[in-house]
């Protein structure tokens, strides 16, 4: 997941990878600078594919809350210049990946309070074990394995 605090704004990015049990095996939490959401959105991805090489993982099942960044990657949409080199290098890469597939943001909250972490502390953390994460991370992850439900808070307007 990317995140931007605005558009453009602080930026950053974050993302795990799970197994088939969905056992937390790597996370990362990472700062980007100053750019846009999409821009955010497709340097997290980068960056989580690069970390999945770098620990020897494959075939894995890409997920995002993004639309528009997995439609770009589906062929479905097209690619704004200001991404093409990252896009570029993601294709690159497309044989590690068996699945790419959107998913809502109450689906995605463990990864959605990493990247906001990377852009509010301007920093970047590799995570090696689920007791590394930021307790509220790990409080995410454990309600996302048992199944429990996430719902997205908003104001009523009533």
């Amino acid at each position: 997941d990317g995140c931007s605090r605005g558009n453009p704004e602080r930026s950053g990015g974050g993302g795990l990878f799970r197994d088939n049990d969905r056992r937390v095996l790597v996370a990362f939490s990472c700062y980007f600078g100053e750019m846009t959401s999409l821009q955010a959105e497709v340097k997290a991805l980068l960056h989580g594919v690069r970390l999945g090489v770098a620990r020897g993982l494959a075939n894995f099942h890409v997920e995002s809350d993004s639309l528009v960044l997995i439609q770009i990657l589906q062929g479905r949409a097209k690619c704004p210049w200001v991404v093409q080199k990252e896009l570029q290098e993601l294709a690159w890469y497309s044989h590690l990946y068996t699945k790419l597939s959107h998913c809502f943001r109450e689906a995605n909250k463990p990864v959605d309070r990493l990247a906001k972490l990377g852009a509010d502390f301007g920093e970047s953390v590799v995570y090696d074990s689920v007791l590394d994460l930021p307790r509220m991370v790990r409080g995410d992850v454990t309600l996302d394995r048992w199944g429990s439900p996430s719902f997205r808070r908003g104001r009523y307007k009533g």
